[in-house]
């Protein structure tokens, strides 16, 4: 299997940590966003959204972040995802939260005060932009504050696909002053997740 991806981006991590937990191959296709790979017609025949993570497995291609960690998992059933119909169903709801709230309150933090300037060389952050992203933040985070303060994993006892989904994404806090600052549970969570092998392995892929 293939992953066309920016290695260093959370959604690239996602399905990268899933690999490595599960020690399934999976080699990095290396794209370059600036000189336009995901616009070229080779990549758009493997996803027409000119979007990254893709998978090629063979002649298989499958994109959206999601639906990829879940496709590796399936390589070894009931790790990362549980045989369990309620877990399943739990781990499902985190991963459809993460793709449809919270990674989007995340990413106008990491756009304005790192892509923009660093990436992009586009200029300074917008201050309106980032109050607004702040407030959904916030909004976002209590949820998982919340859970977090009484459970180690977003669900069951163990680690799964929906807390290898939510890292990733949540461990640019520092670069991006993301404001945590109300949040010691998920912070905790998310130390405890950086200290693992496999969340380490897949930011240095």
């Amino acid at each position: 299997m293939k992953l066309h991806c920016v290695a260093a981006s959370p959604n690239a991590r996602k399905a990268i940590a899933v690999a490595k937990e599960l020690g399934v191959p999976l080699d990095i296709v290396p794209l370059n966003i600036p000189a336009g790979d995901t616009k070229k017609p080779d990549y758009l025949a493997l996803n027409p959204n000119g979007k990254f993570p893709t998978l090629t497995d063979g002649d298989f291609s499958l994109w959206e972040s999601n639906a990829i960690m879940k496709y590796i998992a399936s390589k070894k059933p009931n790790t990362l995802w549980p045989d369990d119909a309620r877990e399943q169903a739990d781990v499902d709801r985190w991963l459809f939260w993460e793709a449809a709230h919270f990674t989007p309150a995340c990413s106008p933090l990491v756009y304005e005060r790192f892509v923009k300037s660093v990436i992009f060389n586009r200029g300074p952050a917008d201050l309106d932009v980032i109050a607004k992203a702040e407030g959904t933040f916030h909004q976002y985070m209590k949820v998982l504050e919340h859970r977090l303060a009484a459970h180690d994993y977003l669900v069951g006892n163990h680690l799964t696909l929906a807390d290898l989904a939510i890292a990733p994404i949540l461990d640019y806090a520092e670069m991006c002053q993301y404001p945590m600052a109300d949040y010691p549970h998920t912070m905790r969570w998310l130390n405890r997740m950086r200290e693992t092998a496999i969340f380490a392995n897949s930011k240095a892929a």
